[in-house]
């Protein structure tokens, strides 16, 4: 096509139209995937400690308070910042886990679900590796786990459920909800517990809710919690320590 050509073609009205539409809209989903929830101030300072710090820009990282070759690499829930689940994985590493929480490509886990190869590759000595996501971020854990069992050592899914084409087989998995969950899809949980292995461990968390998974305030939707954030995270770090050992 002749340069001629090309600037009649894009001189047309309806071709500026279209073209201009293409652009409005792709900046609207843009600032859409790219804003979402932050992470709380309470959050972000905890980068001042000494056990946690930001890896090559890729994920945090989180020391835990004694070495017992077990990691967790962790994927955040849809448009949440990864750095919102810096208190938690704190409060986890008291059990010994060494963590990574991933940085996803405009903060959804769809568009990196294999994240934890590379983490896994990277440290190949350590000993159990567990893959954890909050929400989609657990779907999406959930489905590189199918393809992954042999590498890891369980699969914890926080307010999760798999994907309907993913299945589970051998791998053991905690699932941990919240009873005043009002974002999670209750009928999907349910139906995808056939996707889980039968000896799957069920925890619902009584007073909970699905934003304190993580801190990032309060998530537009989802049931008002009856416990603390505090309080959730402990019942975490709880049957999370139960479940590794």
């Amino acid at each position: 096509m002749k340069l001629r050509d090309i600037e009649r073609f894009f001189s047309n009205k309806w071709i500026q139209i279209i073209f201009s539409g293409i652009i409005f809209f792709s900046l609207l989903i843009f600032i859409f995937l790219s804003q979402g929830y932050s992470a709380t101030k309470a959050a972000e300072s905890l980068l001042e400690k000494e056990n946690i710090y930001l890896e090559n820009d890729k994920y945090y990282v989180v020391e835990p308070t004694y070495d017992s070759q077990n990691t967790l690499i962790l994927y955040p829930g849809a448009r949440v910042d990864a750095s919102a689940y810096l208190p938690l994985a704190d409060k986890i590493s008291k059990t010994g886990l060494k963590i990574y929480i991933v940085k996803m490509p405009l903060k959804l886990a769809i568009f990196n679900s294999n994240a934890a190869q590379s983490i896994i590759e990277k440290n190949p000595d350590t000993k159990n590796y567990y893959l954890g996501g909050h929400s989609l971020g657990g779907a999406m854990a959930a489905s590189f786990a199918a393809s992954n069992e042999d590498k890891l050592s369980g699969l914890i899914l926080f307010a999760a459920y798999p994907g309907e084409d993913t299945t589970i087989n051998e791998l053991p998995v905690l699932s941990i909800t919240a009873s005043n969950d009002q974002i999670i899809n209750k009928e999907k949980l349910e139906k995808r517990k056939e996707n889980l292995p039968a000896e799957t461990e069920y925890v619902v968390i009584e007073g909970g809710n699905h934003s304190q998974f993580g801190s990032y305030g309060f998530q537009n939707k989802d049931g008002k919690a009856t416990i603390s954030k505090k309080e959730q995270f402990e019942i975490i770090k709880e049957e999370i320590d139960k479940f590794i050992q």
